[in-house]
């Protein structure tokens, strides 16, 4: 029984990362936006 709940978490990882790299393409529009801001805050800093 332990070794099932080990090969399905195993299992679920790749299958979800297959499926958030198909959903972040819009995501991501919004987010490059808010990660450019803060980007040039870290690079005026040092």
């Amino acid at each position: 029984m332990k070794n099932e709940e080990t090969t399905k978490a195993i299992a679920t990882p790749p299958l979800k990362k297959e499926t958030v790299a198909p959903t972040p393409p819009r995501p991501v529009s919004k987010n490059a936006t808010v990660e450019k801001a803060p980007a040039p805050r870290d690079e005026q800093a040092p």
